[in-house]
């Protein structure tokens, strides 16, 4: 059809020239989060958040959401996950004391009954020493039954069943005996962090104050065994700039 514009006596409409919208402001790309905090850190000892000689500087302030707890050090704010930070303590306290001596045994009652496969009860019978050295007593109980009378002293309810079939898996996997010990130690220090304090659980003042005593005794505090953060720090400056107290 004909533009109706062309044929009227009124001067056509002019439109209006469109104007070109300003290209977005590209978004400064983000830092890995857990790196800036890395930063904050420092890896002299000068400039370590957490350092024992200066225990007497920190101020817990109180808990965040039953899991968080908020802890002041001079010009910076501590934000600490308990759950992590207990996970760390664990993880270093048993990794250290399974490398220096024979793991104790702590004896179960009633015992732990397990069927094992011929395979397996040829392993047991081939490294009973193994078993004992990791804190485990077991003994036959008829047939294809195994009775476990001691477990490691050190997580008795956590390492009862897993940790032994642990055991298992890496010698059938052929795992010579040396790299097998090892494993198996770094193992049972990964299972004690499932005994930390969970997230979302009320502890006393007392207990986070023992827990960040135990926190500044470890070389490497920030990251728990999985390696996610224990802690977030903010420095006075940035709390005053989100409160655009300063710019």
């Amino acid at each position: 059809e004909a533009d109706p514009r062309v044929f009227s006596k009124e001067p056509p409409i002019q439109e209006k020239p469109s104007i070109p919208e300003k290209p977005p402001i590209p978004e400064k790309p983000r830092t890995d989060l857990v790196g800036e905090q890395m930063e904050l850190f420092g890896e002299k000892s000068e400039s370590r958040i957490l350092v024992k000689e200066a225990r007497a500087n920190y101020r817990i302030i109180g808990q965040l959401f039953d899991t968080y707890w908020l802890v002041e050090y001079e010009d910076k704010f501590l934000m600490i996950d308990q759950h992590a930070a207990h996970e760390k303590v664990l993880y270093e306290r048993i990794r250290n004391r399974v490398k220096s001596e024979p793991v104790p045994s702590q004896m179960v009652a009633p015992p732990v009954i397990l069927r094992l496969t011929i395979a397996q009860q040829e392993l047991l019978n081939l490294y009973p020493e193994l078993f004992a050295e990791m804190g485990f007593e077991i003994e036959e109980f008829g047939g294809d039954d195994y009775a476990v009378r001691g477990v490691p002293a050190i997580l008795p309810s956590l390492a009862k069943k897993e940790l032994l079939m642990e055991i298992m898996d890496q010698l059938e996997s052929g795992l010579d005996r040396q790299n097998l010990t090892d494993t198996l130690r770094e193992k049972l220090a990964t299972i004690a962090c499932k005994a930390a304090v969970k997230g979302r659980q009320r502890i006393s003042r007392e207990e986070m104050e023992a827990l960040l005593d135990q926190l500044l005794l470890l070389e490497n505090p920030y990251r728990c065994p999985h390696g996610r953060p224990t802690m977030i720090v903010m420095t006075k400056a940035e709390v005053e700039k989100n409160f655009k107290r300063i710019v």
